[in-house]
């Protein structure tokens, strides 16, 4: 298995880089041929992929929050590497991250190739894996860190996985397009919301 190349990107096109290493030119398929410098060294974190059909594929990240990002994506159903990459090329890693924490279907089906039905797909599977991604540097952005406390704090409070799902879509949907405020204020509503009594 092949997890980083280092050496010099040699070459370019729209969807794909050449790197030298070890004296072998590396074609490396990316979702962002912008990120690598024509010329220059870099380290090119990898995927090898077999397809029954096509064979061997190597996919390249600029970041290893990248990468772990597009694993999970493909380990969906319905979502493959060419879309995997396609939805990183149009959304910053962080940016889905945050989509699949607070279930935002219309974030995620603004891609193209991501429609309504694949969103929620990538919501189901991956909302209770995209934790797998926290110490990952960068992978969370400030709300996004809050969330993923705010789901710690509920588990530890012998809630369930579901439910801290749940408490963490009503409470993401308060402050939609807004600023999250203090992680007890956050904690508090979704306490709020899960003691509520249900019809």
């Amino acid at each position: 298995m092949i997890e980083r190349l280092y050496g010099t990107v040699v070459a370019t096109t729209d969807r794909m880089i050449t790197v030298m290493a070890s004296g072998i030119g590396f074609g490396v398929q990316v979702a962002d041929t912008t990120k690598f410098v024509p010329h220059a060294t870099a380290t090119v974190y990898t995927y090898v992929h077999w397809n029954q059909e096509k064979g061997q594929s190597l996919f390249g990240f600029a970041d290893e929050l990248s990468r772990h990002l597009f694993c999970l994506l493909i380990g969906c159903q319905k979502i493959g590497p060419a879309l995997a990459l396609a939805l990183l090329r149009q959304r910053e890693p962080n940016v889905i991250i945050q989509d699949i924490l607070s279930g935002n279907v219309a974030g995620l089906s603004s891609c193209q190739g991501i429609g309504t039905k694949k969103a929620e797909l990538i919501i189901y599977e991956l909302k209770e894996k995209i934790g797998l991604l926290a110490d990952v540097p960068g992978a969370l952005s400030t709300a996004g860190a809050q969330l993923k406390h705010m789901q710690d704090a509920l588990l530890s409070l012998s809630y369930s996985q579901q439910e801290a799902t749940k408490a963490i879509n009503y409470v993401a949907g308060l402050y939609k397009g807004e600023s999250l405020p203090d992680l007890n204020v956050l904690l508090r509503k979704a306490l709020a919301y899960l003691s509520a009594p249900r019809e």
